[in-house]
């Protein structure tokens, strides 16, 4: 069986403290967990290298002295089988709410929710993150989300905290950023942006706000790093009472699809992309598992996993190629509180 597994999807747990490595069948969507990874505190997003041989794990550790602790730890991925093991650790800053790695992978990128900064790492030797900042810059409210732009000259914040979305420019051979012109771009009063998701042309933009659930779709100019709002719709289930928890959002590998997920509304909700506009069309809005937080799509495009943090299972759903329907294929138990997905294909 392990010879048709060969997607990988790496799922930090918050409250067991491990990361959980399942395999997907591309055959058949079916998930095999293949590893538990203890850390030594509660698992945060993780990110991969560009290279694939690498896994980053954000962690975050007890109050001491009022203060989070919080660090990094470096994982090997075995190019065989997908396995992790740990290669290092290294303390961060704070809490981070995400990171990435830029397209060289030379830097490590976070985003600091708590600590209200964002902040670039240079990988050394191994790939491990150094303890000098790159770049370290205070943000204008509870930055959620630091991520470059597919040209790698531009990098996005959504500030949840400020209602806007920092613009800057990003030096890859120095991992510095600094502030486009304009700036930012602002959304409405309590939107609460979060997280922003690139079409893979980059000809747009789309992101998610929070706390009220709207989805605002941006033009986007590569060669500038400018955004220009285009349209703006609802994720949450025209049904659905209370407030809005929107979470993850993500466009599929050829850039037909676009999916987000909603905690509180326990929904995961489907958009058609114009392949000529990238304006978003035929919103479908289905239940999933409980408090989605994290999902990730596999690099062929064809299946989607979610992790329910209170239901404490994954979900693998199939991707109709042509309308972007979901398909539930399997469901499985994993760790306590799935905070992340993160898929690799070996």
């Amino acid at each position: 069986m392990l010879d048709q597994l060969k997607s990988r999807f790496y799922v930090p747990c918050l409250d067991d403290n491990c990361i959980d490595v399942f395999a997907l069948n591309l055959a058949n969507g079916s998930l095999e967990k293949l590893q538990t990874v203890p850390l030594s505190g509660r698992g945060l997003p993780v990110a991969v290298s560009p290279d694939r041989k690498r896994l980053y794990a954000s962690v975050l550790g007890d109050v001491v002295d009022g203060r989070e602790q919080a660090w990094y730890e470096t994982f090997c991925i075995s190019p065989g089988d997908g396995r992790l093991e740990r290669i290092n650790v290294i303390n961060a800053p704070a809490r981070m709410a995400h990171i990435s790695v830029d397209k060289t992978g030379r830097y490590l990128l976070g985003a600091s929710y708590r600590g209200n900064f964002i902040v670039s790492h240079a990988l050394g030797d191994k790939g491990i993150p150094q303890p000098a900042f790159a770049d370290y810059r205070d943000a204008p409210g509870k930055p959620h989300q630091l991520m470059t732009d597919p040209s790698n000259r531009f990098a996005l914040a959504p500030n949840l905290g400020a209602d806007l979305v920092m613009m800057l420019t990003f030096d890859e051979r120095t991992g510095q950023f600094r502030h486009n012109t304009p700036n930012c771009v602002t959304t409405h009063d309590g939107a609460g942006p979060r997280h922003v998701a690139y079409h893979p042309t980059g000809n747009a933009v789309y992101l998610i706000n929070e706390l009220d659930g709207t989805l605002i779709v941006y033009t986007y100019d590569m060669r500038n790093g400018q955004m220009v709002r285009m349209q703006e719709t609802s994720v949450v289930p025209d049904d659905h009472e209370g407030p809005a928890w929107s979470a993850q959002i993500l466009v599929t590998p050829d850039g037909r699809h676009l999916y987000v997920t909603d905690r509180n509304a326990h929904s995961i909700t489907g958009f058609a992309i114009d392949p000529r506009t990238c304006r978003l069309s035929k919103r479908r809005i289905m239940a999933t598992e409980e408090t989605p937080r994290g999902f990730d799509i596999d690099t062929t495009g064809r299946w989607l996993v979610v992790g329910g943090k209170t239901s404490n299972h994954l979900t693998s759903y199939g991707i109709d190629p042509v309308d972007g329907s979901l398909s539930e294929a399997c469901r499985v138990p994993c760790s306590a509180g799935p905070n992340w997905v993160e898929a690799l294909e070996l």
